[in-house]
């Protein structure tokens, strides 16, 4: 071994998604905020099953649908992810629709 490597595991910076061994996904997040007297600095997700996936029916447009998805796969209440900034948001919402697709909109004509 290299006396110069560190062997030290790295702290993950905001901003920074890892993916962890069980298969979950970790999105470090860029702006931190207090929810039940708890800080949430770190939203983790993982992949969802046909019942979770359910989560999206109760939505009533593609915002309010992936709230609740995110809610459903991190364990956090929908009132937690609904104070994610948007950039946060956009991170774990894009990491959710590689899983599922994105909504296809309805309607108009072919």
């Amino acid at each position: 071994m290299n006396p110069n490597e560190n062997t030290q595991p790295q702290t993950p910076a905001p901003g920074d998604v890892v993916q962890n061994q069980d298969g979950s996904t970790t999105v470090h997040l860029r702006a931190p905020f207090e929810h039940a007297k708890v800080l949430v600095d770190r939203i983790t997700v993982h992949e969802p099953n046909a019942a979770e996936l359910e989560a999206l029916d109760k939505g009533t447009g593609n915002v309010s649908a992936s709230n609740q998805l995110i809610a459903e796969l991190s364990g956090l209440s929908l009132m937690a992810v609904r104070k994610l900034k948007a950039r946060d948001w956009a991170t774990v919402s894009e990491l959710v629709n590689e899983w599922v697709g994105k909504p296809q909109a309805t309607g108009g004509t072919s």
